[in-house]
C-alpha cells in the first residue's frame, strides 16, 4: 500500500515496515482521558465511513501524549501487534486521526481496519512542496 497519495497533507516522513503489509485490527480504540474529544470526533467520522469504533480497554489501537512533539505534529506506528498514534496536544491528535481515516481500508464487516505495517511523521508546517508555500499553524 503506498500512502504517499492518500494522505493531505503529505507526512513529512512514512517509513514501511515489512514491506509495508497490511495488518487488521479490531475497531476499538484504548480510552485517553487527555484526548477523549479527538478520539470521540474520530469514532464519529469513522461511523459514516462505515466502521464502528468502540472505545475500551482491550483495544489494540492506543493513544499517547508524547509532550516533545511540536503542537499540531503526530506520529503514527503501526506494526502487526498494535496501532500507536502519539500527539502532543489536541491539534495534533485530531490530525493523527485525520491521517488514519485516511490510511485506513474497511474490513468487510465493518468492525475491522487494515493498516499498513508502517511509521508515519507529521510536522506541524503544512504547505506544498511544489509551490514552494508554507502555513505554520
Amino acid at each position: 500500500m503506498i500512502l504517499n497519495n492518500r494522505i493531505v497533507p503529505v507526512p513529512k516522513k512514512i517509513v514501511y515496515n515489512n514491506e509495508g503489509i497490511c495488518a487488521f485490527y479490531p475497531a476499538t480504540i484504548r480510552p485517553n482521558q487527555r484526548f477523549a474529544a479527538a478520539i470521540d470526533v474520530f469514532c464519529r467520522y469513522a461511523d459514516k465511513v462505515g466502521v464502528s469504533f468502540q472505545v475500551k480497554q482491550d483495544a489494540r489501537i492506543f493513544v499517547e501524549e508524547k509532550a516533545d512533539l511540536a503542537s499540531g505534529a503526530y506520529t503514527i506506528k503501526v506494526d502487526k501487534e498494535q496501532v500507536i498514534l502519539l500527539a502532543s496536544d489536541i491539534a495534533g491528535m485530531n490530525h493523527a486521526f485525520a491521517s488514519v481515516l485516511q490510511m485506513m481500508e474497511i474490513g468487510t464487516d465493518g468492525q475491522q481496519i487494515g493498516l499498513p505495517d508502517t511509521t508515519v511523521a507529521m510536522n506541524a508546517c503544512y504547505g506544498s512542496i511544489a509551490t514552494g508555500k508554507v502555513v505554520k499553524l
